[in-house]
C-alpha cells in the first residue's frame, strides 16, 4: 500500500471514529434528550386559561411527606400526589428517610393519590426502554404486595432525577395518563401530558416567595401549576421543604381561589379518558 493510500484509509478510520464518538455522546447526553423532549411533545393537550389549578406532589415518598406534608394538606381540605419508588421501602436513606408499606396504604386510605416513580429510581435518560418497562412492572408488583391486593395499576408517573429521553418518554406516554418532569413553569395552553412542567419547592426563601408569586399568576391567568418536593420537615434534606414554608405555600394556594387537587384529578379534566393498562394481574 502506498503512502497516499495509507493516509486515505487512516483518514476514513478517523472520520468514522469521530462520527461514532459524536453519536455516542449525543445518545448519552441528558441535556440533548431533555431539550428534545421539551420541544417535541408526545401527548399534546390543551390547558385553557380562566380557572387556576394547583397540585402538590412528592417524589421518592419519604415518610415525612405524608406525616408532615400530608397532614398540612389535609388541614386545608386538600390532597397530594405521592410518587412511590419501591426501592426505598423498608430502607433508611439519608436523603429519603424510613418508609414502611403502611405509609403507602395510609396515602390511599387518607384520600391522597399514589403514583409511580419506577422501582429502582432509574435515570430515564439513559435506561433502555425494555428495562424501564420491566422496572415499572416491578414497582407495580411491590405496590400490590404493600397494599395487600391482587393487582396494581398506576395512572401517573414522575421521571426520577427529572431526566428523560425520547424512548423513555415513549414508554411513559404509552403506559400512563401523565408523566411529570421537573422543567419549571405553568402548564397553560398546549402542553405535553407525557412531560408536565413542575416547580421545585425546596431551597432558600426565594423559592417560596417565587412559589407564592406563581400561585397568584395562575389565580389571575389560569392554568395548572404543579409543585414537587421530597421530605417535609423542620430540618429538611437538600431536596426537602421546611414545614412552615410548606404550610405557607399551601395556605396561599387555598386563599388564591385556585382549585388545589391531586395531579390525577386535574389531569382528568383536560385529558380524554383512556383504558387503564394493567401492570400486574394474578
Amino acid at each position: 500500500m502506498t503512502a497516499a493510500q495509507t493516509l486515505h484509509v487512516t483518514n476514513r478510520i478517523n472520520i468514522g471514529s469521530g462520527v461514532q464518538s459524536l453519536v455516542n455522546r449525543v445518545a448519552h447526553s441528558r441535556r440533548f434528550w431533555n431539550i428534545a423532549c421539551r420541544f417535541w411533545p408526545a401527548r399534546p393537550f390543551n390547558v385553557p386559561g380562566g380557572q387556576g389549578f394547583v397540585s402538590f406532589t412528592f417524589d421518592d415518598f419519604p415518610a415525612s411527606a405524608l406525616e408532615q406534608g400530608g397532614a398540612i394538606l389535609e388541614r386545608y381540605d386538600a390532597r397530594g400526589t405521592y410518587y412511590w419508588s419501591g426501592r426505598f421501602t423498608l430502607v433508611t436513606d439519608p436523603n429519603v428517610g424510613p418508609l414502611a408499606a403502611s405509609h403507602l396504604r395510609a396515602v390511599a386510605d387518607r384520600g391522597h393519590e399514589v403514583a409511580c416513580h419506577s422501582y429502582g429510581h432509574l435515570d430515564c435518560a439513559t435506561v433502555l426502554a425494555h428495562e424501564l418497562e420491566d422496572d415499572i412492572a416491578r414497582n407495580a408488583t411491590a405496590a400490590a404486595h404493600a397494599l395487600s391486593c391482587n393487582s396494581a395499576t398506576f395512572e401517573h408517573f414522575a421521571y426520577p432525577y427529572g431526566q428523560v429521553s425520547l424512548a423513555g418518554r415513549r414508554v411513559v406516554a404509552g403506559r400512563f395518563s401523565t408523566g411529570r418532569g421537573i422543567f419549571p413553569g405553568v402548564n397553560r395552553g398546549w402542553s405535553d401530558a407525557a412531560l408536565l412542567r413542575a416547580n421545585a419547592l425546596y431551597g432558600g426563601n426565594d423559592v417560596y416567595i417565587k412559589a407564592i408569586s406563581l400561585i397568584r399568576e395562575v389565580a389571575f391567568h389560569g392554568g395548572w401549576l404543579i409543585f414537587f418536593t421530597h421530605d417535609v420537615s423542620d430540618t429538611p434534606s437538600a431536596y426537602g421543604t421546611r414545614t412552615d414554608a410548606f404550610e405557607e405555600v399551601v395556605h396561599a394556594a387555598r386563599e388564591s381561589g385556585c382549585s388545589v387537587l391531586p395531579l390525577g384529578r386535574v389531569a382528568a379534566q383536560f385529558l380524554p379518558p383512556r383504558r387503564a393498562r394493567p401492570i400486574l394481574q394474578e
